[in-house]
């Protein structure tokens, strides 16, 4: 599907330097670089890079609160008499930690309940299908 709207030289370079991180591409560039001597080259080359490439919807998401857990199980521990915090140091070092996703979760709340929910627009995610890249 085409887009007529979409600025002719943005949708080219968008694909090439996604198509430059891919995956697919690893692998040639590895193999390459064992071709090379070390040393400084100047390179002009053309490549043809042809792929389908999908935009998705812009989307807002949720802003992640930073928790800082250091400092806040210093806080916790500070709460403690010296032989409590010690043992519950030294079980967490010689049993490791429990299920802790719904503890993360109830200070996460917390946190966002003092600081309030934030939201960020976040950009359609972009992606290639049936890459191929030729160097003419």
């Amino acid at each position: 599907m085409t887009n007529s709207n979409n600025n002719s030289l943005s949708l080219p370079l968008l694909v090439a330097a996604k198509a430059l991180q891919s995956t697919t591409l690893r692998p040639r560039v590895a193999e390459a670089r064992e071709a090379i001597a070390p040393g400084q080259y100047r390179v002009e080359t053309t490549v043809r890079i042809s792929a389908t490439c999908s935009v998705g919807e812009d989307f807002r998401r949720r802003q992640t609160q930073t928790v800082p857990w250091q400092e806040l199980f210093a806080l916790a521990l500070s709460k403690l008499n010296g032989v409590t915090a010690e043992s519950l140091v030294r079980e967490f070092m010689t049993a490791g930690a429990p299920a802790t996703a719904e503890i993360k979760q109830q200070v996460t709340e917390a946190i966002e309940a003092i600081r309030g929910t934030t939201w960020e627009e976040q950009r359609g995610m972009v992606r290639l299908t049936d890459l191929e890249v030729e160097v003419l």
